[in-house]
């Protein structure tokens, strides 16, 4: 893969456990950082507008191929990725939603592509 082609950075967080306060009450998990800003590249798919809590959300797909390593092997779809530096068409800290894990295409252990949302709640 041409290094020219990661022209976006980003950060994979990951949901922590939820754990409980001394009185029994579940405490709400935060998202911790899994792996460190990497070179990335990030293409629109296309868009949708959906009704969520009786409100129009527009809902943006998009592919992202990183560098295939194990520990972007690793990804789920649970996990989110977080743009460290602003892109093209996107500002940093955007928040981007795995909803397909990683592909490798060529089965070369070279790229992996992930199928991601922004708009949409985790």
């Amino acid at each position: 893969m041409r290094a020219g082609l990661l022209r976006d950075s980003l950060t994979v967080e990951r949901l922590g456990a939820e754990s409980t306060d001394a009185y029994g009450n579940p405490t709400p998990a935060g998202w911790a950082t899994q792996i460190a800003a990497q070179g990335a590249s990030i293409m629109p798919m296309g868009g949708d507008e959906a009704m969520r809590a009786d409100r129009l959300t527009g809902i943006i797909k998009f592919e992202v191929m990183l560098r295939w390593s194990s520990a972007n092997a690793a990804i789920l779809a649970t996990d989110r990725f977080v743009l460290a530096r602003d892109g093209a068409s996107l500002a940093s800290g955007t928040v981007l939603n795995v909803r397909h894990a990683g592909v490798d295409p060529t089965g070369k252990k070279r790229e992996l592509r992930f199928i991601v949302e922004s708009g949409e709640a985790t």
